[in-house]
């Protein structure tokens, strides 16, 4: 059960490859899928896009009255599984869902825990808590003052019910053992093993590479603000999905900077073979929240794959992961004046000598390493 498509999602993908391997015939319930072949059966949650104007307006209004109702009802201790199938329009689904019989749930979004509980017989849910969910928007104010509170509740009801609970990094591991009491498993999101020739920076110009999804709380301007200022030696592209009008923002910060270039996104399977032609994986990101501050994202294994330096600011998993395995740099502060220094020092050899960390680093922290933790989990439930 995930919100995004699981054949693009990186980590779903995965998850779903792996029960395949362990020999589980795998459905998908999902707001979109694409015809796969390790997917049985794909569910699809209807979508309010695609009911008529005067329909989405009122489903509008229907969800906040179910909001608030659902709301109440984690406090009051009402039946909260019939609420969240309503939500979700799912009443008719969740009928052939129930009858599926399934021996394993597992789930990648909160809101479709209730579901889970709802269509469970005798199987087992294993929640993949991909964000630490009560501080996941915390920056907008409804969110801290209402949404926060229904998250904490709905994983005070809902976390008992899970036989397993995995998460992607110690930060939130922690977050979730001081709150909840709980201890989720840290699986990391690491791509497959892939060999790839190291290709030696060059003098004439060190090849800075960013790649993801433009979200606004990245800020990925600093980046465009810090290669400003980095001499000629240096130039970034970015190949980014997302939000259209804030790369045409990003676009307009970095005119006059031929240095900059924004290329089109590539396909799931080109990503690290794309990657491997540039020298440094840059991802600056300020901690303006919890989530942003732990985070520990599928791009920084996916420059290591690719054998690149490293650079990132300071936070704390992924400056954990740099600094044992030495592939990479780190600037010493979250500000622009400080990652501009951290640049500045780099020699060739200093970025070769990350390159070549990364290449022992890629050994293990590959999805083929990572995937026994999960295997062994999962087989304890069987």
């Amino acid at each position: 059960m995930v919100y995004n498509d699981p054949g693009s999602d990186p980590r779903p993908r995965r998850t779903v490859r792996l029960l395949n391997e362990l020999h589980y015939r795998v459905d998908v319930l999902t707001y979109g899928h694409k015809a796969s072949r390790t997917v049985n059966k794909a569910y699809i949650i209807p979508s309010n896009g695609r009911r008529k104007k005067y329909a989405r307006v009122m489903w509008f209004f229907l969800n906040k009255c179910i909001r608030i109702y659902e709301f109440a009802g984690l406090y009051l201790g009402i039946e909260m599984d019939k609420l969240y199938v309503n939500r979700f329009n799912l009443k008719r689904i969740c009928c052939d869902l129930k009858a599926n019989s399934y021996s394993l749930i597992v789930v990648e979004d909160l809101d479709l825990l209730p579901v889970a509980n709802f269509i469970r017989h005798l199987g087992n849910i294993v929640f993949d808590a991909r964000e630490y969910y009560p501080k996941q928007n915390e920056e907008n104010r409804w969110f801290r003052f209402v949404e926060a509170k229904r998250r904490n509740a709905l994983l005070r009801r809902y976390l008992p019910v899970c036989d397993e609970f995995i998460t992607v990094s110690p930060g939130l591991a922690n977050a979730y053992a001081k709150e909840f009491g709980a201890n989720p498993q840290v699986i990391l999101s690491t791509p497959d093993y892939r060999e790839v020739k190291i290709k030696p920076a060059e003098t004439n110009m060190i090849k800075l590479v960013h790649h993801g999804i433009a979200n606004r709380n990245r800020r990925l301007g600093n980046m465009i603000e810090i290669v400003k200022r980095l001499d000629n030696r240096y130039s970034l592209d970015f190949y980014l999905t997302g939000s259209v009008k804030y790369i045409e923002e990003l676009k307009d910060a970095a005119k006059g900077h031929d240095c900059i270039i924004f290329n089109d996104p590539v396909e799931f399977d080109m990503i690290i073979p794309t990657l491997s032609n540039y020298d440094i994986g840059f991802y600056f990101l300020e901690p303006i929240g919890f989530n942003v501050t732990y985070n520990l994202p599928n791009k920084i294994f996916e420059f290591i794959q690719s054998r690149l330096a490293v650079v990132i600011g300071p936070s704390p998993n992924m400056a954990e992961i740099v600094s044992k395995y030495s592939c990479g740099f780190i600037s010493n502060e979250f500000s622009i004046d400080s990652m501009v220094d951290t640049l500045d020092k780099l020699t060739l050899e200093d970025i070769n000598t990350a390159k070549r960390n990364s290449d022992r680093a890629a050994k293990e922290l590959c999805f083929e390493e990572e995937s026994k933790k999960y295997r062994r989990l999962l087989e304890t439930l069987v």
